[in-house]
């Protein structure tokens, strides 16, 4: 069996990067399954770059559960999931803020009562938080 190295046989991968980032960020757990390429390809800073060229950033909506969780919601109220655990104790009260470049940075907090100076960064693409 052949494999190709392109992201959608056939195509020349500018043009695959173009097919690709048209599909709702809703379907992107399961199109990153579609093979390593895709997955790779979904999880670049590329893929947000191509998205803002063609128009397809989609706004997203991140809401604070209980203090407990994170909750994803498209423009349109489907869910998109959880984000994951961010590092450090489990805080409240945390302000957001969405960078242009589709990272969702969490400022501050409270932890037992107690306000906190920490800020995390989460990047989508990767679904990985930092300390910054």
């Amino acid at each position: 069996m052949v494999e190709s190295s392109s992201l959608i046989p056939g195509l020349v991968d500018d043009l695959a990067e173009l097919c690709l980032s048209r599909i709702p960020r809703s379907s992107f757990q399961i199109i990153s399954q579609v093979c390593w390429r895709w997955r790779r390809f979904l999880r670049s800073e590329r893929y947000g770059a191509v998205r803002k060229l063609t128009g397809s950033v989609e706004e997203l909506m991140c809401l604070l559960v209980y203090d407990k969780y994170w909750e994803v919601f498209d423009g349109s109220g489907n869910k998109l999931g959880r984000i994951p655990h961010i590092p450090g104790p489990l805080k409240g009260g945390f302000g957001l803020v969405v960078l242009d470049g589709g990272k969702i940075v969490f400022i501050g907090g409270r932890y037992n009562c107690v306000a906190s100076a920490d800020v995390y960064e989460f990047n989508p693409a990767t679904n990985r938080s930092e300390s910054l």
